[in-house]
């Protein structure tokens, strides 16, 4: 069905204001918050919060995809609808290795491979996101500088905030596995210290 000229502007910015919000906001909140909450259960809320910003991309992906075909352009033709496509399609693999990794790690209680990858691409696909949000507004043509400027000031200081975080948690995670491991090297040799002891005491009493 042929969109007017103002149904067009109302669908383009529908489709970025659900985008940026998605990737700029949803999606790295829900990133960071299994990380910071102390719970056994975070995994829930940050599913629960992802799969909002999986609907919010999907949402912004089908106006996208509306937005294109009233206008009779070919996703190939930009190199944001590039990025958005392939973006959205990755996208919606995540929930299946995020999936993978929580049953994996409940029978091992370890990361795997699978958890990597995860964590990785999840990353990956926050900053892939902002930036294409960034390139979008440069498409629509009548983004002003100062839209622009702020835009990728506030996606930045939010992308920042969230490798800090990130960072912050994975080193902490690392001081405190080694910790453990240090913590395990000396009972263990505290008990071979102790039956060496004991069997050097029955052989002088023998």
């Amino acid at each position: 069905m042929p969109l007017s000229a103002e149904q067009g502007a109302q669908v383009l910015e529908a489709h970025g204001i659900l985008s940026c919000l998605a990737w700029g906001a949803i999606i790295p909140l829900g990133a960071v918050l299994i990380r910071v909450i102390p719970s056994k259960k975070s995994w829930i809320i940050h599913g629960a919060i992802m799969l909002l910003g999986l609907s919010m991309v999907t949402a912004s992906f089908g106006m996208g995809l509306q937005r294109l075909w009233a206008y009779h352009h070919d996703i190939g033709k930009f190199a944001h609808t590039i990025i958005g496509t392939l973006l959205f399609a990755m996208a919606w693999v995540q929930p299946i290795l995020g999936t993978t990794h929580h049953f994996l790690y409940q029978v091992s209680g370890q990361r795997s491979l699978i958890s990597a990858i995860h964590v990785f691409f999840g990353r990956l696909f926050i900053l892939i996101g902002m930036v294409n949000g960034g390139v979008g507004l440069l498409l629509r043509g009548n983004a002003t500088r100062a839209e622009n400027i702020a835009y990728g000031t506030v996606v930045g200081g939010i992308w920042v905030v969230y490798i800090l975080l990130s960072l912050g948690w994975e080193i902490k995670r690392e001081t405190r596995s080694a910790e453990e491991g240090k913590g395990r090297s000396e009972s263990e040799s505290s008990d071979v210290s102790s039956s060496r002891n004991m069997a050097s005491a029955m052989a002088m009493k023998a």
